[in-house]
């Protein structure tokens, strides 16, 4: 008698583990659906080859930066040129 209890004990165990798996199992096929598969990786492994590399961004700021500067100094040099001239036309006019 003592081992049918223990053994219906035991079923009875095994039944409550069962649906906390079944539960858990639900739950990670539900979540399942989200993950990245194989083939979602592989292609952005191939996509990210033609990434820019943080070096390759860090020389497209030091170009830009040159280019601004250069600018800068350009339109400085025209402001004062165009003053010049608008300061010798005035001189001449009067």
């Amino acid at each position: 008698m003592a081992e049918i209890a223990h053994l219906e004990q035991d079923i009875a165990e095994i039944k409550k583990d069962l649906a906390a798996i079944r539960e858990d199992l639900a739950v990670l096929k539900a979540k399942s659906e989200t993950y990245a598969t194989k083939e979602d990786l592989a292609s952005l492994k191939t996509k990210s080859e033609t990434y820019a590399t943080k070096t390759e961004l860090q020389e497209v700021r030091i170009e830009i930066e040159k280019s601004s500067r250069t600018i800068i100094m350009w339109l400085s040099g025209l402001i004062i040129g165009a003053t010049g001239v608008i300061l010798a036309m005035i001189r001449i006019s009067h």
